[in-house]
C-alpha cells in the first residue's frame, strides 16, 4: 500500500525531550586554552554570571557580557536529544537591538555546531554552537532551537543574550560603556592574576586586568542612542503540528507476503524512517521467513513498497524473525539485529537460539551481509561471553532479540553505548 496522508514538516514524538540549560561562553580567551575548538576545555569559559534572557523577561547586567570578541559561543544542555547531529536548520539565529524581536535580521552562520554527548547537566546532551571572534558584537543575538526531528523538541526554545564590549554593570538602568567604565576598569588592575572568569574587568578575557582593556572600553564607549537596549522580550507563542493521521503500515498480503507480524520502527539521523517486520507463511511464529522493510523519506507521510532485506525459502523449516533495529546518532549507521531458528521436526515448535546482526550506511537502501553473532551474545556449550559469574554456565536452549527496537543511551557515563532487549531459557 502506499499512505497518501499530507507530508509535514515537523511532528510530534513520544520521546520527552528538555532544555536544561543556555550558557554563554568565552570561545577562544584564555578560559578554554584560547583555542576556538569545540572540545571540553570550553567548559571552563562558561560565564558563570551570566544567564539566558528568556521570553517575558526584561534584560538586566546578567543577560550580556562586555566580552570584546562578542557572542562567539554558546551551550544548550537537552535531555533527552534524539540526534547527536545537528545542523544549522535546526536553529534560527537573529540579531537586533530594538524591542520588536521580529523586526531583526538574519545573524552570521555559525562556525560550528555540535554536540558532545553526556558532558551537559545530568548526563545531558551538550550542544555548542561557535561564531567567529567579533561577528555578533554590541547587540542581542535571539536564539531558537525549532522543533524538528533532530532536536525531538515539541515546540521551539527561544533565548537571547547580549553583548556591549566594555561594560562593567555600573548601572542597573543602562548598558551605556562610558568613562565611568574606563574608569572602574583602570582602578581595578589584576594584583594576583589570573582574574576569574566572572571578572567585571577583563573585557579580553585574558585573565588579566590592565591597560589593555582600558583602552578596548574606550573605543567601544556608547551614548544613550547607540548603547545596548536592555530590551523587554515578548512572550513567545506557538502551536505545535496536529498529530499525524494514524495509516497501516503492514497489510497482511502487501508486497506477497501472506502475514506480518511484530513491527519495528526508526529514524535515521538524516530523517528517513524506516519500518520491520516480520514476513510469514501463515500466523504460525514456524512460518516466518523474511525481515520486510519500507522506507519513508517525509517523516512517515508516504513509505516504499515492502522488500525483504532478508529472507530465506519458506517452508524450509529456517525461521527468521525478530527484526529489531537500532540507530547510532553518532555515526549515522542503522544496525538491525534478528533470529534465526529451526523448526522442531517433532514438536513442531519453533527452537532459537542464533542471533544475526547486519547493518546500513545509507538509510537502508544497501545492507551489509548478516552476521552470526551467536558466540558474541549468548552462553553457548563450552563459551559464556559474559564476566565470570555474572551468567550461569548452563548454555541458552532459547535466546531472542527484541521484538522491538533498540536504544542509545544518551546521558551518564556510557553515553552512545547501544543496547537490545531479549531474553533466554535454558532449556
Amino acid at each position: 500500500m502506499s499512505a497518501t496522508s499530507p507530508s509535514e514538516v515537523t511532528y510530534r514524538d513520544l520521546v520527552l525531550v528538555n532544555v536544561l540549560d543556555r550558557r554563554l561562553f568565552y570561545n577562544n580567551s584564555a578560559y578554554d586554552g584560547q583555542s576556538a575548538a569545540i572540545n571540553s576545555a570550553d567548559d571552563g569559559a562558561i560565564a558563570t554570571d551570566k544567564v539566558a534572557l528568556l521570553p517575558g523577561q526584561t534584560a538586566s547586567f546578567a543577560n550580556y557580557s562586555s566580552y570584546s570578541g562578542g557572542i562567539n559561543g554558546l551551550m544548550i544542555d537537552v535531555a533527552g536529544l534524539p540526534s547527536f547531529t545537528l545542523n544549522a536548520s535546526d536553529f534560527t539565529f537573529r540579531t537586533g537591538n530594538s524591542n520588536d524581536p521580529a523586526s531583526w535580521v538574519l545573524a552570521p552562520d555559525p562556525t560550528a555546531i555540535s554536540v558532545r554527548v553526556g558532558a551537559g547537566i545530568s548526563g545531558s546532551s551538550r550542544v555548542e554552537i561557535t561564531w567567529a571572534d567579533g561577528a555578533i558584537q554590541k547587540k542581542w543575538l535571539q536564539v531558537t532551537m525549532n522543533a524538528t526531528p533532530n532536536t525531538g523538541l515539541t515546540t521551539p526554545d527561544v533565548f537571547y543574550f547580549g553583548n556591549a564590549i566594555g561594560e562593567t554593570g555600573n548601572s542597573s538602568g543602562d548598558a551605556i560603556v562610558d568613562a565611568v567604565d574606563t574608569q572602574a576598569i583602570h582602578d581595578h588592575p589584576s594584583a594576583a592574576p589570573p582574574e576569574p572568569v566572572t571578572s567585571l574587568y577583563d573585557i579580553n578575557r585574558d585573565a588579566v586586568v590592565n591597560p589593555t582593556d582600558e583602552s578596548i572600553a574606550t573605543a567601544s564607549a556608547t551614548n544613550a542612542s547607540s548603547a545596548l537596549n536592555l530590551l523587554s522580550v515578548p512572550t513567545a507563542s506557538y502551536t505545535p503540528p496536529p498529530e499525524r493521521l494514524p495509516l497501516s503500515l503492514f497489510n497482511w498480503g502487501a508486497g506477497g507476503f501472506p502475514v506480518y507480524n511484530n513491527p519495528a520502527l526508526v529514524t535515521t539521523n538524516s530523517g528517513v524512517v524506516l519500518a520491520f517486520a516480520e514476513g510469514r507463511a501463515t500466523s504460525q511464529d514456524v512460518s516466518s521467513y523474511a525481515i520486510v522493510m519500507r522506507r519513508s523519506t517525509d517523516g512517515g507521510a508516504t513509505w516504499s513498497d515492502p522488500v525483504a532485506v532478508y529472507s530465506v525459502t519458506p517452508g524450509t523449516g529456517v525461521v527468521i524473525y525478530e527484526a529489531s533495529p537500532i540507530v547510532d546518532k553518532i555515526t549515522g549507521q542503522v544496525f538491525l539485529l534478528f533470529n534465526r531458528g529451526h523448526q522442531n521436526p517433532v514438536t513442531l515448535l519453533n527452537e532459537a537460539h542464533d542471533c544475526f546482526v547486519m547493518s546500513t550506511s545509507d538509510d537502508g537502501l544497501t545492507w551489509t551481509p548478516a552476521v552470526d553473532i551467536t558466540e558474541s551474545v549468548t552462553v553457548t556449550e563450552g563459551n559464556n561471553p559474559g564476566p565470570p559469574g555474572a551468567y550461569p554456565d548452563t548454555p541458552w536452549g532459547w535466546s531472542v532479540i527484541g521484538p522491538g527496537h533498540g536504544i542509545q543511551l544518551t546521558e551518564g557515563p556510557h553515553a552512545g553505548r547501544l543496547l537490545m532487549g531479549g531474553d533466554h531459557r535454558e532449556t
